[in-house]
């Protein structure tokens, strides 16, 4: 277990981002793991014991009785999962020297994670971060054949957590680049299962993202085994990978290749463009689809500037006829900001929505998609 103990020293400014001088001179010795900021007003202690980290608290489903979380049993198929008690397939802690100097290293170089040990608000995320980064940077095992799936999740680790935003508005959160107020930690726990899949072949190699934006998640898919990635969108905001110019559903030749059958397409909070790029994308062959929406993909602020929601809905009607597996991971919960946000899978294999299900950190968070009433084909069981 991941032991958590906090100084008795106050934290003050708390809003206040430390500069890299300020905070950034640490120890760090693992087994009895204290991490400290050489800052005189916060001094965090963090306990690593084996074997897994402290997982993050999470909402249930409205079908979950949020009161004897303890209890709670979540249900992929005819798979019941209870949060309650411990998964013993759970990778152990790594130790040793080397362990110690990439973690102190890690913190020393990223002054993000260290802010957020200092805050007690995002604390907790930061722990359970750096337990994930902790876990994946170097193989589990003396098999070289796992050396290279380990630097993908471990590129994939700093890459969310060297990118994690702090914002203000009703109250401080932190998120990823991006629409819907990702939450960094359920965001990684993501990308991790999916890096999985990757060394699987269980999803296409080829990703064409439409309305990429700063082209973070399609940054994460980029770490991946194999992984090649085109992104488009009206206004590009090339940050994280290079993003074209295009028009939609005016350029959507340029977009897509003939045979689009070794394709995912991605569409990262879409508004207005996806219906006609959908139907296209599958008439060339294209069969799977990975969206991030807000409430879902049929409500006003998705389906609401379509110009025609009928071909969006024909669209996901399509891929319904296929046999894969329809299923959402919930990355942020209903506040006050907004409504909870999700990431989405349209007819991926089954392998990969197990991986998720089966994760400690998503725990609770993913299920079906529940599709509504009006689009006519009956949900697939």
């Amino acid at each position: 277990m991941l032991m958590i103990s906090p100084s008795s020293s106050p934290v003050t400014g708390a809003d206040q981002s430390p500069s890299y001088e300020e905070s950034m001179t640490q120890n760090a010795v693992l087994g009895n793991h204290d991490v400290q900021s050489a800052s005189a007003d916060a001094t965090v202690s963090l306990r690593y014991q084996a074997t897994v980290p402290v997982l993050p608290e999470t909402s249930q489903k409205a079908n979950v009785d949020t009161h004897k979380a303890s209890a709670v049993s979540v249900c992929s198929g005819s798979t019941h999962k209870s949060p309650g008690k411990p998964d013993n397939s759970a990778p152990e802690l790594p130790s040793g020297e080397s362990a110690d100097t990439l973690v102190s290293t890690f913190i020393a170089n990223n002054p993000t994670i260290a802010y957020c040990l200092r805050n007690p608000e995002f604390h907790k995320a930061a722990v359970t971060m750096l337990a994930l980064y902790y876990l994946h940077c170097e193989p589990q095992s003396d098999d070289d054949s796992q050396e290279p799936k380990s630097k993908s999740k471990k590129a994939l680790c700093e890459l969310v957590m060297n990118n994690i935003e702090r914002s203000n508005i009703i109250f401080p959160f932190i998120a990823v680049p991006g629409c819907g107020r990702l939450d960094p930690v359920r965001f990684l726990g993501v990308m991790l299962s999916l890096c999985e899949s990757a060394y699987q072949d269980a999803f296409p190699k080829n990703v064409l993202s439409i309305g990429s934006g700063q082209a973070f998640l399609e940054k994460c898919f980029d770490s991946m085994r194999g992984v090649s990635v085109k992104c488009y969108d009206r206004e590009p905001l090339t940050r994280f990978l290079p993003v074209e110019q295009a028009e939609f559903p005016k350029d959507i030749n340029k977009c897509l290749p003939d045979d689009c059958s070794s394709c995912l397409l991605v569409s990262g909070y879409p508004q207005g463009y996806l219906g006609p790029v959908l139907t296209e994308f599958i008439r060339r062959g294209g069969e799977m689809l990975c969206t991030t929406v807000e409430s879902g993909l049929f409500c006003d602020v998705h389906e609401g500037y379509e110009d025609n929601p009928k071909v969006l809905r024909d669209g996901i009607e399509k891929l319904r006829k296929k046999n894969g597996a329809f299923f959402e991971v919930q990355l942020t919960d209903y506040t006050l900001m907004g409504p909870a946000s999700f990431i989405q899978f349209y007819n991926w294999p089954s392998s990969v929505k197990q991986l998720m299900f089966d994760s400690r950190i998503l725990n609770g968070l993913c299920s079906d998609i529940e599709f509504p009433r009006f689009l006519t084909s009956r949900s697939r069981r």
